[in-house]
């Protein structure tokens, strides 16, 4: 299941949804303004999924990572597992985004290759979970 819950509140009335995920990912920028809030949500989905500390469950997915600042310092302030990084690239993005048509070389394009890390390690983690049980996360 893949759920697009935007800014995530505690009284948001999700948290019922996100419990029945077996991942959860924290999407961020990684300007400062946007890793603080992040590192805020990603406490907060922590507590509230009951996450052992080391689990996998809750972890971040950086935009532009290095701008300014790289995804494995951020996933370090979020206190979480780096999922992966998506890079600046806005023709292959707009094929996701706007419908754009693919071109030829799409699939080799930076953000769809990475795209396709970070599914795998999605399917990945939600395999652990399923083995594992809710909550737990294998480390």
């Amino acid at each position: 299941m893949v759920a697009d819950c935007g800014r995530y509140a505690v009284a948001d009335g999700v948290t019922g949804l996100l419990r029945a995920c077996d991942a959860v990912a924290v999407v961020t920028g990684s300007s400062l303004r946007e890793v603080r809030a992040a590192g805020r949500v990603a406490a907060l989905l922590v507590e509230e999924l009951e996450v052992r500390p080391g689990g996998r469950r809750v972890s971040v997915l950086v935009i532009r990572p290095g701008d300014p600042y790289p995804g494995s310092e951020i996933a370090a302030s979020c206190a979480v597992p780096l999922l992966g990084e998506l890079p600046d690239d806005p023709r292959a993005a707009a094929v996701w985004s706007d419908g754009d048509r693919p071109w030829r070389g799409f699939g080799r394009s930076a953000l769809q290759r990475q795209a396709c890390r970070v599914a795998a390690r999605l399917a990945e983690i939600g395999t652990l979970e399923r083995v594992d049980g809710p909550g737990r996360g294998a480390a």
